[in-house]
């Protein structure tokens, strides 16, 4: 017996009965030349696809996301990073795509994501495309790479499964280890964004701070001037009075009074400040009585003379204080 049997092609033996055995042979030649060539344009331009799973960020909520996380203050979600190697010659990826099957609340659902590319690519080389995955996927169904021919460049079996695996590992994991497992650049870049921006932020508020205590000190430092002004503003008086010191009586709250009214057109300037209120709008009352009786006085002198007296004493402590330091 022969070791092997040659199998002839059925329109072979037909051409071969009908007289035209070297045309047959001639279209079996070209037939197996035009397959060489397909092969061979398939291997040079035959790309390789690879996948893992990071944590990217995202510009703005998804309603339909339910995978959304969030590091450092990033709002991230999983992504597939696909590695496209060129094995062949130099080709132009413009996109990256890929199906996978969800499950909603009415049932499994095919999604597509798409990410741009946008590189070319020379034998040997690698560009990446970035697709965000919004929902927890059951299966991915397949993966290609459109290039700019409109070409699309499908994953292998091989391939595929390799990404659901990967996938299976990525959902498994817990936020901390995700966190930790993310390298994605473009999160990375906009992790450093928000801190500068913080950064930013926190120094332009410090600036702001620190210009409104200058302005508040300032103010302290005019309305401690002006209080200046007032009678006996930091006498210490006695009920009944000490014979060698300031007597607290109608004459006295009089020049009170007017020391007061002399500074008012001034403080309206300095409105905003809290210490501003003891005197802004205030008269000390006035007994009918010019001899009105020392209890009365002294009730007067606490109720009112006094609180605008400690207004006073405090703002000179801080001013002649931040002299002292200046």
């Amino acid at each position: 017996m022969p070791l092997f049997v040659l199998h002839v092609p059925d329109w072979l033996v037909t051409t071969a009965k009908n007289g035209s055995l070297v045309a047959a042979w001639a279209g079996l030649c070209f037939g197996l030349i035009g397959t060489g060539l397909a092969l061979r344009r398939e291997w040079l331009e035959r790309i390789r696809l690879t996948f893992r799973f990071k944590a990217t960020f995202i510009e703005e909520d998804n309603p339909n996301s339910d995978m959304r996380l969030e590091i450092d203050g990033v709002p991230s979600v999983g992504a597939v990073i696909v590695t496209i190697t060129n094995l062949g010659k130099g080709v132009t990826i413009e996109h990256c795509r890929c199906e996978y099957e969800a499950t909603f609340h009415d049932g499994v659902r095919m999604l597509v994501t798409t990410a741009h590319v946008g590189q070319h690519i020379e034998k040997g080389k690698a560009c990446e495309g970035r697709l965000k995955i919004y929902s927890k996927p059951i299966r991915f169904k397949s993966v290609v790479a459109i290039d700019s021919t409109g070409e699309l460049r499908r994953c292998s079996e091989r391939e595929l499964a390799q990404l659901n695996t990967e996938a299976e590992q990525w959902w498994k994991k817990t936020h901390f280890q995700k966190e930790r497992s993310s390298t994605d650049k473009q999160l990375a870049e906009r992790q450093r964004e928000v801190t500068r921006e913080k950064l930013q932020a926190e120094s332009v508020a410090a600036q702001e701070a620190g210009k409104t205590r200058e302005r508040q000190a300032e103010q302290r430092r005019k309305l401690y001037n002006l209080m200046r002004r007032i009678d006996c503003i930091d006498c210490d008086f006695q009920f009944p009075p000490n014979p060698a010191g300031a007597t607290f009586n109608v004459t006295q709250i009089r020049q009170i009074n007017q020391g007061i009214e002399r500074i008012q057109d001034a403080l309206v300037e300095l409105a905003d400040l809290p210490e501003t209120k003891a005197v802004l709008g205030v008269a000390i009352r006035c007994p009918e009585n010019s001899s009105a009786p020392w209890g009365e006085l002294g009730e007067i002198h606490k109720a009112e003379f006094l609180p605008i007296q400690a207004t006073y004493r405090k703002l000179k402590t801080e001013v002649l204080g931040a002299r002292r330091e200046g």
